[in-house]
Parts: structure tokens; C-alpha cells; sequence
């Protein structure tokens, strides 16, 4: 699981690495920042909806992490079953709850994120 959270002005989404001062930079396999215009993760976060990547294995899903209303990022999600198979998405959804929560939670108790990302507001 990969966590990418929105930039302020919801134009890119950032890694989010956990790493102290080298949050957000990028790692080997995976892109720092992902675009919202034009690719399939900003697509789950603008329309707030689960959305599998073809081509990539077993199953890969983007699913959006809300706080309410407000859109907060994405959880790129690897699953073992295909990505065909609607029966995790439930599941999903859970998943990118608890990780906004905590995320959400946290922000007053962590400055390594929060003005890269827009928390705080």
C-alpha cells in the first residue's frame, strides 16, 4: 500500500514516505508525485471512486481517502485477487478510512507533511 496525498491547489498527488525530512521524495520504484490531470489516480481522487489499474498483476486498485467531504489523496492498494473482482472493494474503502483518520489524527503532531501537503488549513 501507498499513500499519496493532494498538494493545496489539488494539481499533484505526493508520496507520502514516513521517513522523516525525506517524506514525499522519490523512492526507486516508485514516483514521488503523480499528476492529477491526466492519470488514473487523480481520476479515483476527483471522482471519489475505486478504480482498478489494468495491466498491473493481480490487482491494483486507486482508492480515494476522504475526511468527510473533503478529498484528501489516494491509496494505491495491491491485492491478490484480480483487479476484476468487485468483492474487495468494501474492504478498500475501510482501509482508506482508517488510513485518513490517522493521517487527519496526526497532522497537529507531525511538521514533516503538513505544509508540504496543505495540512493545516
Amino acid at each position: 500500500m501507498l499513500i499519496y496525498v493532494a498538494d493545496l491547489q489539488e494539481e499533484r498527488l505526493r508520496l507520502l514516505t514516513g521517513r522523516g525530512l525525506d517524506a514525499g521524495r522519490e523512492s526507486v520504484s516508485h514516483p514521488d508525485e503523480l499528476m492529477v490531470d491526466g492519470t488514473l489516480p487523480g481520476r479515483a481522487y476527483e471522482t471519489i471512486k475505486e478504480l482498478p489499474e489494468a495491466g498491473a498483476g493481480a490487482g491494483r486498485w486507486w482508492v480515494p481517502m476522504l475526511d468527510g467531504a473533503e478529498r484528501v489523496g489516494v491509496l494505491r492498494i495491491d491485492t491478490a485477487v484480480g483487479a476484476g473482482d468487485e468483492s474487495v472493494v468494501p474492504v478498500m474503502r475501510h482501509l482508506a478510512t482508517l488510513v485518513t483518520m490517522l493521517l487527519i489524527e496526526k497532522r497537529p503532531h507531525s511538521d514533516s507533511y503538513a505544509p508540504e501537503y496543505g495540512f493545516g488549513r
